[in-house]
Order: structure tokens, then C-alpha cells, then sequence
């Protein structure tokens, strides 16, 4: 054998034992990436569209004057000192456990901790792909929590748009299969884990979500702590209460402000100078912030800062390569565009209690319409589904004080 095949054939066994490294690494990152995953399974014979379900009868309805009484009512605002033990105990939780402040201590009710399958679903449009972001409000020492934050993010790659569309946490939605029970829609994920939580919207609003990102508040806020913050365009009332809760910050001004995490977690938590319809666009503003912050990172150190945060505080079903073939994707060409829509929509809600929580009743015709034209283009076709799902424990409403 002379010295050139030999060099070849070295080469060739360094090649292989690289390609073997990088699928040994790949795969094991991809199993930690989806390992506590939820799977998809085959759909209960006729789970989707059937019996409707009528409103409870015992549902307060209020008038527009009576909802800002109640707001009012409502919104304390906490004192400055127990926002900032609330923004610390997402950073530092285990330090600031003693320091609880009202209205957090855990719920008496204790839910048993599983997670409900998916349902497969038929894709309404193949180039269109939807993933279910939550964001996961649990309190210290809990597995999970109420879902505060649902946003589906719809990716059509056709038009290289991305549509954000908020489920407003109040949203009185029903479920249960002998026996209908009415609660919250955020309260699903506390109770049944993604899987319930998109099934449900699959079935009340006729979507093909099968996708799903789990996010705990703190994790997110850490991370742009790690990015170096983010930019976020303040109006003059956000100003004032950011610079009250954080006294010995840079001052912040109405217009573009580059934030830390905890003032971005203040911010997205502010309700009490107006209510939560605006803050769901403050979760939403949030989110388009971090994605234009991914979508210019080019250095290495804040690759391997995202890398490591999607496998220590992401709980997803999504594998590895199929996010690096969207991320490819969006990166190549022209930055994608960016819309938004909030369920419900104007026009198409009431506001009520009912078990002492105050609640949304919406007309599911009109939000499904609206919905599908937003991400399809068109709602054509498209059946106003019935209201039965599967059999589940009763969960607890309550009515303590939310931040």
C-alpha cells in the first residue's frame, strides 16, 4: 500500500468516526429535547364535533360599566416591595420561598400528575405548520400550573408569514363527557398537561394543532437576561410603574427601552392600569421581541445560550431536526412577517362571573371564522364544531387574586 492510499483511507475512518460522533450527539440531544413529551395517538371514535353544550345557567352577564367596577375591584395593584419579591421568586425561588405574598399560596386542590395524549388530527393545509406555545404559571413546588399564557404560532411557508393569535385566559370553555363542567381555558394545562389543552382547542375551534412548547415564566425571562435584554417599546403609564418597582434600575422612558428580564417580566404581568385584555398584547409584544432577537443572532456564544436554554427549561414535542429545518428556514432570505389576532375577538364576547371568577362567553361561530381567515386565508368549508370531550376530573375555580 503506498503513502497516498494511506492517506486516504485515514482520512476516510476520520470522516466516519466524526459522522459517527455527530449522530451520537445528535441523537442523544434530541432525545433529552423530547423525551417528557407528550405522544399523538389515534383519536377517540368520534371525539371531535358533537353533542353541544348549552352555557350554564348560573352565569352572571355583565354590562360594560359593571365589568370596569369589577376591574377595578380587582386590580389591586400590589405594592411595589411584593412585585419585586413576585419578579425575585421567578429568578430565585428556592431563596425566596418564605416571602410569600398574598394570594399565592398554593391551591388546595391537589390534581393528579398526568398528561392527556394528542389526538391525531388531519392537517387543514400541509404548508401551514402550528405550534401551541404555553406558558406555564406554576407556583413554587408544583408540577405544572395554569397556562396564563396560550399563544398558537402559525408558520405558513408558502408566504413566510407568522401569525400569533392569544386565547384570552378567561375564556369559558366546556368539557367533560357525561357530565359537561365549565371552567377557564387556562385551566386545562394545569389539569391534563398540553395534550388536554390542544385537544380541546382542536375541537372547540376546529384547528390541526399538534406541535406544542412548553415555557416556564422564569426560564424565558432568564434567557434574556443571557441574550443581554431585549428591546421593548414602552408607553408612558409602563414607564412610570417599571421605574416604581425598580427603583435602582436605569431609568426606563416612554418609547424604545432596552429591558432586563425582570423588567420584561413586570412588564408582561402589568395589569392594573388597565386590564387583561391589554396585557395578553403585552405577552404577545414579548414574544415578537424574542423572536426578532433569535432571528438576528449570529454569535456563536448566543447560539449555544438558546441551544442550551430549548434543553433545560423547553418541554416540547417537536424534535431536534425539525427545528433546525425551520430555523434554516426563517434565517434564510428575508426576515418573515409578523401578525397578530386575539381570541376572542371584538365584538364577539361578554364578560360575566361565574363561581365567583370572572369570565369571557364568546361566540364560537364568529371566533372559528375569524381564526381560520387569519391563519388559512379562508374559513370556507370549515364546520362550527359541537362541544363533548373526554371524561376528566372536575378542576376548582377559583377566585383569589391573580397576578
Amino acid at each position: 500500500m503506498n503513502k497516498k492510499v494511506a492517506i486516504i483511507i485515514a482520512v476516510f475512518i476520520i470522516l466516519l468516526v466524526l459522522v459517527a460522533c455527530f449522530v451520537i450527539i445528535f441523537s442523544y440531544l434530541d432525545k433529552r429535547l423530547t423525551e417528557d413529551s407528550v405522544g399523538i395517538v389515534e383519536a377517540e371514535e368520534d371525539f371531535f364535533n358533537l353533542e353541544l353544550a348549552p352555557l350554564p345557567e348560573d352565569i352572571e352577564i355583565l354590562t360594560h360599566e359593571e365589568f370596569l367596577m369589577t376591574i377595578e375591584e380587582e386590580n389591586r395593584e400590589l405594592t411595589d416591595e411584593e412585585f419585586r419579591q413576585f419578579v425575585e421568586r421567578a429568578f430565585n425561588p428556592v431563596e425566596t420561598r418564605p416571602e410569600l405574598i398574598e394570594g399565592d399560596e398554593p391551591d388546595e386542590l391537589v390534581v393528579p400528575l398526568r398528561y392527556d395524549s394528542i389526538f391525531d388530527r388531519e392537517d387543514i393545509s400541509p404548508r401551514i405548520v402550528n405550534f401551541l406555545f404555553l406558558g406555564d404559571d406554576a407556583r413554587i413546588d408544583e408540577e405544572r400550573g395554569r397556562s396564563d399564557t396560550i399563544i398558537l404560532i402559525s408558520y405558513n411557508r408558502d408566504t413566510r408569514t407568522i401569525s400569533l393569535t392569544s386565547f384570552m385566559r378567561d375564556v369559558l370553555i366546556p368539557f367533560g363527557r357525561n357530565t359537561v363542567y365549565w371552567n377557564r381555558i387556562n385551566v386545562m394545562h394545569a389539569t391534563g398537561g398540553p395534550g388536554r389543552t390542544i385537544n380541546l382547542i382542536n375541537n372547540l375551534f376546529s384547528t390541526d394543532i399538534q406541535r406544542y412548547f412548553v415555557v416556564r415564566f422564569s426560564g424565558v425571562f432568564s434567557l434574556i437576561d443571557a441574550l443581554n435584554g431585549l428591546e421593548m417599546h414602552l408607553s408612558e403609564a409602563e414607564a412610570v410603574v417599571l421605574n416604581r418597582i425598580f427603583p435602582d434600575y436605569d431609568r426606563v422612558f416612554e418609547g424604545e427601552n432596552l429591558l432586563n428580564g425582570r423588567q420584561v417580566l413586570a412588564y408582561s404581568r402589568i395589569r392594573a392600569i388597565d386590564n387583561d385584555l391589554v396585557r395578553t398584547q403585552r405577552q404577545r409584544n414579548v414574544l415578537i421581541s424574542i423572536f426578532n432577537k433569535v432571528l438576528d443572532t449570529r454569535t456563536t456564544g448566543d447560539i449555544f445560550t438558546l441551544a442550551t436554554f430549548f434543553l433545560d427549561h423547553v418541554e416540547t414535542n417537536v424534535s431536534l431536526s425539525e427545528i433546525m429545518t425551520f430555523s434554516l428556514e426563517l434565517l434564510a432570505g428575508e426576515r418573515p412577517q409578523v401578525r397578530e389576532l386575539r381570541i376572542p375577538i371584538d365584538g364577539s364576547y361578554n364578560h360575566g362571573i361565574f363561581n365567583t371568577a370572572h369570565i369571557l362567553t364568546i361566540d364560537f361561530g364568529k371566533n372559528i371564522t375569524a381564526l381560520h381567515e387569519f391563519i388559512y386565508g379562508s374559513a370556507e368549508g370549515i364546520e362550527i364544531p359541537y362541544f363533548r370531550l373526554p371524561e376528566m376530573d372536575k378542576p376548582e375555580t377559583t377566585s383569589e387574586e391573580e397576578l
